[in-house]
This record gives structure tokens, C-alpha cells and sequence, in this order.
């Protein structure tokens, strides 16, 4: 049984900016995928190995996996968020403290809305570059870009959750 009380924190100012920018991202995403589909090759890259070279070709709709992917993943996170009772935490949940973990719990979903549909953006735009003759992998920082956008805001997340009394 679900003990925890169901507040709704309001969303403050970065918080506004980090939903902002992911739905501009989200946008992005699909608008960069959709404007270059009718001027790709028949087959491009839909895997990249680890070092950033690609080592598996398919159709060019492949193109819209990661916006489809994005796009639910981006839905689904942005429910959950408006559930924050539902998730786990690292400390017990209070009337005293939760309202204060809830709102950290949220602004780690949209860091993480927002890094994942950056990453496939990044991903889709190099494919791009890629299939159209213009690169020959993915860029450097797909070896340290994933890690970065989602083990720094769950790292800031855990250190400020277990502060949190």
C-alpha cells in the first residue's frame, strides 16, 4: 500500500526551462528526420559500433525509430512526472519531506526527457550526416555523450535527494 501523499509540486523556473527546451528538442528531432527523409539514400546507417562507425545499414525509414522512441519515451516520462507519489526514492517519503523530494524527483525526469531526445537528436543528425556522404561516423562525443546526460543528473539527483531531509 502506497503511503506517500500526493502533492503536485509547482514547477519553478528551471523547471519550466527544462520542459521548455525538451519539447523544442522533441520538435527539433522531428523536424531535422522529416526535412531530410526525401534526400536520403535508399539505405543508411541504423548502428554504430564503439567507435562510432557504423556496422549496420537498413532502410532510410529507419530514420524515424529514435523520434517514434523519443516521442514515447518523452510522453511517458512527462505522465509519470505528474505521479511523483508512485516513484521510488532513496529516503523514506514524509508529509515534512515530500513535497521537497517530489520536486527533485521531477526535475531529474525532465533532465532526463530533455539529455535523451539531445542525444538522439544528436544521433539522428549524424546518421544524416553520415548517410549523405558528409561524415564517416558519429561524432566524438558519442562515446561520452550518453553517460554525461544521464549519469550527471542522476548523480546531482541522489547526492540532493539524500540531503533532503
Amino acid at each position: 500500500m502506497n503511503t506517500k501523499p500526493k502533492l503536485h509540486p509547482t514547477p519553478n523556473t528551471l523547471d519550466q526551462l527544462l520542459e521548455s527546451a525538451g519539447w523544442i528538442a522533441l520538435t527539433s528531432l522531428w523536424a531535422i528526420a522529416i526535412y531530410h527523409y526525401s534526400n536520403l539514400p535508399d539505405t543508411i546507417p541504423t548502428h554504430y559500433n564503439f567507435t562510432g562507425q557504423p556496422d549496420r545499414y537498413g532502410g532510410k525509414a529507419a530514420l524515424l525509430v529514435l523520434p517514434v522512441i523519443g516521442t514515447l519515451l518523452f510522453a511517458g516520462m512527462t505522465i509519470l512526472g505528474k505521479r511523483p507519489h508512485l516513484f521510488n526514492y532513496p529516503r523514506a517519503i514524509t508529509a515534512t519531506n515530500a513535497l521537497q523530494q517530489y520536486t527533485l524527483a521531477t526535475r531529474l525526469l525532465r533532465f532526463l526527457k530533455l539529455g535523451i531526445i539531445l542525444v538522439f537528436l544528436l544521433v539522428v543528425w549524424d546518421t544524416i550526416a553520415v548517410a549523405t556522404g558528409q561524415s564517416k561516423g558519429l561524432g566524438w562525443w558519442s562515446m561520452i555523450a550518453l553517460p554525461f546526460m544521464i549519469v550527471l543528473p542522476a548523480t546531482w539527483y541522489i547526492i540532493k535527494a539524500m540531503k533532503a531531509r
